[in-house]
């Protein structure tokens, strides 16, 4: 976020918001407010004078068992970071980069993360003004909306884009254009980049993923197994303790296992299944990346394996 950055933001107000009952204004205000923390990996061009820039877009897909309809989410930030600033130090204390374990391996993350980065002198990050920027689907165009992100720190402050809403239609296995119109900061430019398959034949133990209520320590996911381009990651979140467990897998492999040592204790948990794919931008921008992260999440019950 990921273990989601916009759902450990959730977490520190307080409000589990995957959880039946959860505060949808709380939701709603974090997603437009604090949405420049959901990006995923990250590349970078360095300036002498004006440091690293990257650009970041994820398009973002969720389907919830008992919830009617796809939460779906775009954000687009241009990032400069001051040229005496390590850039990947911001995106791992804002959360900009997801953290994935090596493939095959999970781990768990704290739902607190440390929130200082060393700025001598103190200057912020800046999040750039591109013009318009507009994507288009099969299901037609969209304009995302500038947004002011505040100065909630002494870190970051500028200009992020989001969707409008959660309802966008975003669908899987189609081709996606992006248009950014540009400013004096950030150059024109577009590209194209085809979504990742919906999950095929999820199960858990054989069991249809949307029929899941149970998870132990010998539970193995399967699905149809895609493309070698793409990665599927796992996150675990206990509803008991804090802190959440998220374990990466080979697309193409097709199965995988949340390690016994990684699992959370007994108790309730989302148990949520991504599948991402990365797509690099055009050099003619500086260097960043668009994301895809498809995701599948069903509340379970950690239990003990017999």
């Amino acid at each position: 976020m990921r273990a989601p950055s916009i759902r450990r933001l959730r977490d520190r107000a307080g409000v589990p918001a995957w959880w039946p009952g959860a505060a949808a204004a709380c939701t709603a205000l974090l997603s437009l407010t604090l949405a420049a923390c959901s990006a995923g990996s990250t590349t970078y061009t360095s300036d002498a004078d004006h440091g690293a820039t990257q650009t970041l877009i994820t398009i973002e897909r969720r389907e919830t068992v008992g919830i009617p309809a796809a939460q779906t989410e775009v954000f687009a930030s241009f990032v400069r970071t001051p040229p005496d600033v390590d850039p990947g130090a911001v995106t791992r204390v804002t959360g900009l980069d997801l953290g994935l374990p090596e493939l095959g391996e999970c781990s768990t993350a704290s739902s607190s993360r440390d929130g200082s980065i060393p700025l001598t002198p103190l200057r912020r990050v800046e999040l750039l003004d591109a013009g318009d920027v507009t994507l288009e689907t099969e299901a037609g165009r969209l304009e995302l909306a500038r947004r002011a992100f505040p100065a909630v720190t002494d870190l970051m402050a500028g200009i992020v884009y989001t969707t409008r809403d959660q309802s966008a239609e975003l669908p899987p296995n189609s081709s996606y254009s992006l248009t950014v119109a540009g400013s004096a900061q950030v150059p024109t430019f577009a590209t194209r980049a085809d979504a990742p398959p919906a999950f095929e034949s999820l199960t858990v133990d054989g069991v249809p993923f949307a029929s899941v209520t149970e998870l132990d320590a010998r539970s193995v996911l399967s699905w149809s197994a895609g493309s070698e381009r793409d990665t599927v990651y796992v996150s675990l979140q206990s509803a008991e303790v804090a802190g959440t467990t998220v374990c990466a897998f080979r697309d193409a492999a097709g199965q995988g296992r949340i390690t016994e040592r990684a699992l959370p204790p007994v108790g309730r948990a989302l148990l949520s299944v991504h599948r991402l794919r990365s797509v690099l931008l055009n050099p003619s921008v500086g260097t960043g990346e668009l994301r895809f992260d498809f995701e599948q999440a069903v509340p379970v019950q950690i239990t003990t394996a017999e």
